[in-house]
Formats: structure tokens, sequence, C-alpha cells
């Protein structure tokens, strides 16, 4: 039998974003957000790639990852608005290069 995990890629919002974000996700309604808010445990965040790996991978995977994100400066993410309805929560971020 195989060992295979979850991994999930993405990137994590600054601190300002994240905090906006988990402001939002508290104002859902109880019933509606079925108990799943965002948090310090729950990460605001924007998947890239979401995936089943093998365990036995995991160190090639990983320095894939660092071979195409190395000399990536952190993106700069302005927040222009946001919203919520039913059990989910958006921002929509500014357009940049």
């Amino acid at each position: 039998m195989t060992n295979v995990l979850a991994l999930d890629v993405a990137i994590l919002p600054p601190p300002e974003v994240a905090e906006r974000a988990i402001r939002l996700s508290a104002a859902l309604p109880p019933a509606e957000s079925h108990g799943l808010l965002l948090d310090d445990e729950h990460l605001p965040h924007i998947t890239l790639t979401q995936q089943f790996v093998r365990v036995e991978e995991l160190d090639a995977i990983y320095e894939r990852l660092e071979d195409v994100l190395r000399g990536h400066p952190p993106l700069p993410l302005q927040v222009t608005g946001g919203g919520h309805a039913g059990s989910s929560v958006w921002m929509e971020i500014e357009k940049a290069e």
C-alpha cells in the first residue's frame, strides 16, 4: 500500500489582508457557515494547487517548489472590496503587474 497525503500549495496573504478575511468570515451566520470559519488555525489563503502525493516523493516535490519559487518577491495585495453570502466570503483584489 502506498502512503499518500494531501498537499496544498498556497499563498498566505499579508497580516492585514488575513485579518480582514477573518473578520468577514466571523460575520457569516452560524447556520450557513456550518462552523467553518477562518481563524488562527484555519488560515485565509489562495490555493495554487491541491493534490495527493506519495510520501516518498515529498523531498523531491519540496525541492522543485523551492526552485520554482526562489527569487520571487512577495506579491503586493490591495483589497478593494469584499463581502459574504451563504457559506462563503470573498475579497476583491486590485489587479497588479
